[in-house]
Parts: C-alpha cells; structure tokens; sequence
C-alpha cells in the first residue's frame, strides 16, 4: 500500500515538472521569435539598391530651440538624399524603431551611440551633427540670426571619420548652403557603381546618381573573385581584383 502511494506521489511530481518545463519552453521560444521578428521588422528602412546608407541623427541644438534644429535636420537629410548617391535614414525613422529595441539609444546625438544604431540598422555611415544660432550684424549693421552646422561622418564598420565640415547660413542662405554642403558630402564619399555593359569600343557603367562624375575624378573597375565564407559571423565577405582605371 505505501509502495502504489509512493509511485503515485512520483508520477504526479514528474508529470508537474513536465509540464512547468514544457511552459517554460515555450515561452522562452515565444520570446526569442518575437525578439527576431522585432529586428526584422522595426531595424530597416534603407534601399536595397545600391546607394550608401547613410543614417542621420538629431542635430544637437544651442542657443535655439529643438524644433528648430529638426526642421533644418529635415532640410539636410533632403538635400543629401536629393544627391542620388545615398539613401537615408533619419531621426523620425529610426527613432520609431528603435524605442521599442533599446529606448536608452532614442534621441541620440552623439557618434557613440550613433554608431550603435548605424550598426543596428545595418546602415554604411553615420552623419552627427551640432548646431549653434548667433546673432550676427549684416552688411547693413542690423542684428539677425546666423547658424553655425557642424557635421561629421563615420563609417559604421570601422569607426573612422571620413568627413568632416563647417557652415554657416542666416535664414535667407539656408537652402543654398545645405545644398553646397550635401554636394560636398556627396563628393567626399566613394561612389559605387555596376557596369551594365562593355563593348570594344567602351563600357556603360551605373553610378546610379543624377550628376554622374566631374573632371578629374578617377574611376576604378574591379571583378568579383568567390566569395569567402566566415564561420564566425555566419556570412560570406566579397574580395575583388583591381582590372581597370579610368
């Protein structure tokens, strides 16, 4: 009689265990899919055509309000957009994804943290910036407003500064000068293209940008060898041979 209650008292403390292990399971399953699915599908926003990525924090504004600094954030990310030779990523986009991922990363302003989130959107660099607004005589002796933008760019695989700049604009300069200022961006950063076609004669190549190339500027042909897989990290790094220059 106390051995059938003994293996009874077994059999229910196996079958609970089974039971609160097999939850457990599937909860943890449950939430590493959902943790997936939330990098899938929240971390992107680039176009996968070619272009460098490039995400742009918040502006760091002094001595004029916030709504300010994102206003003429959206005026940049415009115009660099507007060059062809990136596709972007901005304040309102990332943010919106990012907050529910690590909320500590929203609203950065500096490379550090903008590294991260570059790293996290799978972005090629990152543009921080910080503005200031002084006052300023203009040639007239009167008083108005001047900004001065700071900007830097950082390329998100190895941490280096590929570019750094300075402007300075008032109200009525401040299309013209973000333009200037994101055509120079733009010139200072590598441009990749695809040849479409060779021919004895000459070969037609996609830099996939409006402006093409200005006198000067030297051209690089390379062909892709075999990839080379990475146990590691579980991908496959491209190597190339240099064939061409122009």
């Amino acid at each position: 009689m106390n051995l059938t209650l003994f293996i009874r008292k077994v059999s229910l403390l196996c079958f609970s265990f089974l039971f609160i292990s097999s939850t457990s399971w599937s909860q943890s399953n449950n939430y590493q899919k959902n943790s997936n699915n939330l990098k899938l599908t929240q971390l992107s926003g680039f176009s996968d055509d070619g272009r460098i990525k490039l995400l742009l924090l918040n502006l760091l504004p002094t001595g004029m309000t916030e709504t300010a600094a994102v206003e003429i954030g959206k005026a940049l990310q415009l115009n660099i957009y507007n060059t062809n030779h990136f596709t972007v990523v901005g304040p309102d986009e990332w943010n919106a994804g990012i907050r529910d991922q690590d909320p500590t990363l929203a609203d950065c302003h500096d490379i550090a943290c903008g590294t991260m989130i570059g790293k996290l959107f799978h972005a090629d660099k990152v543009l921080v910036g910080n503005l200031n607004s002084e006052i300023i005589l203009n040639e007239n002796s009167e008083e108005e407003s001047s900004f001065v933008l700071s900007v830097r760019m950082v390329d998100t695989r190895t941490n280096i500064t590929d570019f750094v700049d300075e402007v300075q604009f008032t109200d009525l300069q401040i299309h013209d000068e973000l333009f200037r200022l994101a055509e120079r961006i733009s010139d200072n950063t590598l441009l990749v293209g695809n040849v479409m076609n060779s021919k004895p004669s000459g070969i037609t190549i996609n830099l996939g940008r409006a402006q093409g190339i200005k006198t000067g500027q030297q051209i690089v042909i390379l062909r892709r060898l075999s990839p080379k897989s990475t146990e590691l990290a579980n991908t496959q790094e491209s190597y190339y041979e240099n064939i061409a220059l122009g």
